[in-house]
């Protein structure tokens, strides 16, 4: 019932797919590649907005399975695309946060200075 559980159980797979995005998402935290089947323009916005690699629905509506994990695979634009979301958005919130005054954690400062550095 826990985000740590789930983790730990994404990592007896290789691969995570669905329609659900924060399934996908916590799949990918954890290190394991996946993507999101977009069922809605919601679901789609929210993964384009993350950097979540995504498939429209239409697109594997009347695909094989086969079809289907082969589409899912990422490519190195993928990873660089989740990469760089990750980047820019570790970088706004420090000045949102740091321009409102509000203290930025020690967390959230190591690693917007690890995406400078890279």
């Amino acid at each position: 019932v826990d985000a740590p559980n789930w983790m730990r159980f994404y990592n007896k797979f290789n691969h995570v797919i669905g329609p659900r995005y924060h399934g996908v998402a916590l799949g990918i935290q954890a290190g394991i590649p996946g993507k999101v089947i977009a069922i809605d323009s919601r679901t789609e916005e929210l993964s384009m907005t993350t950097g979540v690699p995504y498939l429209k629905i239409d697109d594997v509506k009347m695909a094989s399975e086969e079809e289907i994990k082969r589409m899912s695979e990422w490519t190195v634009d993928d990873a660089k695309k989740i990469d760089d979301k990750r980047k820019t958005s570790a970088n706004n919130y420090v000045e949102i946060l740091g321009s409102n005054n509000v203290p930025i954690s020690e967390h959230l400062s190591k690693l917007n200075k690890m995406f400078l550095e890279a």
